[in-house]
C-alpha cells in the first residue's frame, strides 16, 4: 500500500547518511508517499522529530494523519445521492483516510454512463466492507509519526517553514504524461511515451530563453529514465477538442494573455492553467505516416534528388533540379510548406 517510487539504492543512502546529520528535527520536502520518512523512521524511531511537506490531496491526508491531525474532509452535498453510504465509514480519523486512499481505486467511475461504470461502481459497494476495515486497520497500526505537517507549495516551506541549518531531504517528483500519450522522437516518429526507453532521443527545445537570444531554440534531446508511476492526474482540454492526461504538477510552457508579445511566456503548472496562463504554446500538430503512392513518390524524389541546407536561422529542404522544380505543382506545393516547416524549426517559442 505505501511502496514508494524512490528507488532501493536511495533509501539505503539515505538510511545510512542520515546518522551524520545534525541533531535536529528533520524536514522532508515533497514528501509524495512518505517512503523518505519511513526510512528515517526505521533508523531513529520517533526519538528525532520529521515534518513532511506536499501538496496533492493524498499525500496532504495521509501527512496530516502522521501528524495527528484532523483531516478536514466531507462528502460535498450534490454525491449525497451516489455516495451517501460512505458516511457511516468515515465516523474517525481512520476510517476516513481509509474511505480517502479507496476512494482512488473507483472516484473515476462516478458520473459516468455505462453499464462497465456502473458495474464497477455496484462491485465496489459490494466489497466495501471488507476492503475500508483491511485498509482502515493497516492505517491504525502504523509506526512512523512526523512531528508537523506542511500543505503547501515546496519553495514555500522551504523559505517560509524551514530552519536555514535545519537538515532537509528532498526527492523532487517526475513530471509525467499517460502511457498513450504521444512524443516526437528525433527520428520525426509520434511514439507512445510508456513505449519510451531509456536513450531513445527525442525532439526538443530550450527550457528558458538562452543569453543574447530572443527565442528559445529546438534541441535533441534523450529520455533519461523512463518506468510508471502512480501521481493525482489532471486532463487538460485544448480548445481543439484535444485532451492530454498529465500530472498535476506538469509544467506547460503558456501566455497569460492571447497576446504573446506583451507578457513573457511562463512555465506553469496543470492544475493552474485556467488560473494563471490559459493561452496554451503547441509548435507542432502530431501526424500519422503517410503511406500513398503519392507519399511514397515525393519521398524517392527527395531521397535521390533533394538537398538539405542547415543555417543559423532555420533548416531548407529543397530539390535542385530544374526537372524537379518544374516536374508537377505538387512539388512546388511541397517545397513552399516545406519552407514554412523549416522556419517553424528555427525557433521553437
Amino acid at each position: 500500500m505505501f511502496h514508494g517510487s524512490i528507488p532501493a539504492p536511495l533509501r539505503s543512502i539515505i538510511y545510512e547518511h542520515a546518522g551524520t546529520w545534525p541533531e535536529t528535527d528533520i524536514h522532508i520536502g515533497c514528501s509524495g508517499n512518505f517512503t523518505i520518512e519511513r526510512v528515517l523512521h526505521f533508523r531513529f524511531g520517533n526519538t528525532r522529530p520529521v515534518h513532511g511537506n506536499d501538496i496533492t490531496a493524498y499525500s496532504c491526508a495521509l501527512g496530516w494523519y502522521l501528524a495527528g491531525e484532523e483531516l478536514p474532509y466531507t462528502l460535498r452535498p450534490e454525491y449525497e445521492d451516489t455516495l451517501g453510504w460512505l458516511a457511516p465509514y468515515m465516523e474517525d480519523r481512520a476510517d476516513r483516510l481509509a474511505v480517502l486512499m479507496l476512494g482512488t481505486r473507483f472516484l473515476q467511475y462516478v458520473g459516468k454512463e455505462g453499464t462497465y461504470y456502473r458495474r464497477m461502481l455496484d462491485a465496489t459497494q459490494d466489497q466495501w466492507p471488507r476492503m475500508h476495515e483491511k485498509t482502515a486497520t493497516k492505517l491504525r497500526t502504523l509506526e512512523t509519526r512526523l512531528g508537523s505537517f506542511y500543505a503547501g507549495d515546496v519553495r514555500t516551506y522551504l523559505r517560509e517553514e524551514v530552519p536555514e541549518q535545519a537538515p532537509v531531504v528532498m526527492f523532487p517528483p517526475f513530471y509525467c504524461l499517460s502511457p498513450e500519450h504521444r512524443l516526437l522522437t528525433a527520428d520525426l516518429r509520434w511514439v507512445p511515451c510508456g513505449d519510451l526507453k531509456a536513450g531513445d532521443r527525442l525532439l526538443a527545445f530550450d527550457e528558458e530563453v538562452p543569453d543574447g537570444r530572443t527565442h528559445r531554440r529546438w534541441r535533441w534531446s534523450e529520455v533519461a529514465r523512463s518506468e510508471p508511476a502512480v501521481k493525482e492526474c489532471v486532463r487538460v482540454v485544448l480548445e481543439d477538442g484535444t485532451d492530454i492526461v498529465c500530472t498535476a504538477d506538469h509544467p506547460w510552457l503558456a501566455d497569460r494573455l492571447p497576446y504573446p508579445s506583451r507578457t513573457p511566456r511562463q512555465w506553469v503548472r496543470a492544475d493552474r492553467l485556467l488560473d494563471e496562463a490559459p493561452y496554451v504554446i503547441r509548435l507542432l500538430d502530431t501526424w500519422e505516416p503517410a503511406r500513398t503512392y503519392e507519399a511514397g513518390w515525393l519521398a524517392g524524389m527527395l531521397d535521390g534528388e533533394s538537398s538539405i541546407t542547415v543555417g543559423k536561422q532555420s533548416v531548407k529542404v529543397a530539390s535542385p533540379s530544374s526537372r524537379a522544380r518544374s516536374r508537377t505543382s505538387t512539388s512546388r506545393g511541397w517545397r513552399a510548406s516545406a519552407s514554412t516547416q523549416a522556419r517553424t524549426f528555427g525557433r521553437a517559442a
